[in-house]
């Protein structure tokens, strides 16, 4: 989330940047348009004076200054050898050029004119600019909303998995990339194999009913999966072999056998039940990381 929102703000602040750049391009542009065409008027006008000529511009003052007039900033600038010389004072531009009669500087010529308004070009360009934006936050939003709620699907869908592989579930989205077809594909293997194991389960389960000694079945976790009715009468009904820790051999055994899962038997003595039991100890070969674990009382055989 915080990479997002940095991300957010870095578009942002190239974007806004961007368009600063072209409002100041677009206010040179018009500048220099005025700046020429005013240097333009000032060298027609010099032409004129020169010819005896009157000439008249509408909105736009001539001034003219003698060769010794040069106390002006653009003035000043026009003496030390520039050919022309640029003053923008609020809503007027003028423009100055240096006056020659047979290659003799006689003086100087100032015209000044209004500048071309680009507060309305400007604003408009501004407007679509944040319309064009706000298109694109929204657009943004969308998106990681919809990338929320695919996230969101994925791992609805692992833990639906996790939680009951014999119901498929699939992610309802419109997208269709590699990670939403291979975890369809999966939940489906996973459904398969879970439900061709169903029916060795219950088989299974229905036996161990049909002892009158203590059945359990406990999983790679240590979690008692199963266990029948003579194993809750003689011990108590849990869901963890951690219920035998006050009998640490028979804990140990039963742990040492999650790793090294091999058939096997052993007599244990319960203090706790002042009861001898004689534990069988075999893997499940159709149900993997299973291990069934038969306890048959064999006290009353030492008295």
């Amino acid at each position: 989330m915080k990479t997002r929102v940095k991300n957010l703000l870095t578009y942002a602040i190239l974007y806004f940047l961007s368009v600063l750049l072209v409002v100041v391009i677009t206010n040179n542009y018009y500048l220099a348009k005025d700046t020429d065409n005013l240097a333009d008027v000032a060298y027609k006008i010099d032409e004129d004076l020169n010819s005896g000529i009157t000439s008249r511009f509408d909105d736009i003052s001539v001034e003219t200054f003698s060769k010794s007039e040069n106390t002006a900033s653009d003035i000043k600038i026009l003496s030390q050898g520039a050919q022309t010389a640029r003053t923008v004072n609020g809503k007027n531009i003028s423009v100055a050029i240096p006056r020659y009669e047979n290659s003799q500087l006689i003086g100087y010529l100032r015209v000044t004119g209004h500048k071309t308004d680009t507060f309305f070009i400007k604003a408009i360009f501004v407007i679509f600019a944040s319309f064009f934006y706000l298109l694109w936050i929204v657009q943004y939003f969308i998106k990681a909303r919809r990338y929320q709620i695919y996230q969101e699907a994925i791992v609805a869908k692992i833990k639906a998995i996790s939680r009951n592989p014999l119901e498929q579930s699939y992610i309802i989205t419109e997208e269709t990339d590699p990670i939403t077809k291979e975890l369809n594909r999966l939940g489906e293997k996973i459904q398969q194999r879970a439900e061709s194991t169903k029916p060795k389960k219950e088989n299974l389960y229905e036996f161990i009913e049909l002892f009158n000694f203590p059945i359990f079945i406990y999983n790679g976790k240590g979690a008692i999966k199963r266990y029948n009715k003579a194993f809750a009468q003689d011990f108590s009904k849990s869901e963890s072999i951690d219920m035998f820790s006050s009998d640490s051999d028979f804990l140990g055994f039963l742990v040492a056998k999650l790793v090294d899962p091999k058939a096997s038997k052993q007599e244990f003595h319960f203090g706790y039940k002042k009861a001898d039991y004689l534990v069988h100890l075999a893997p499940i070969p159709d149900l993997t990381n299973n291990i069934l674990v038969s306890m048959e009382e064999v006290t009353s055989y030492k008295k």
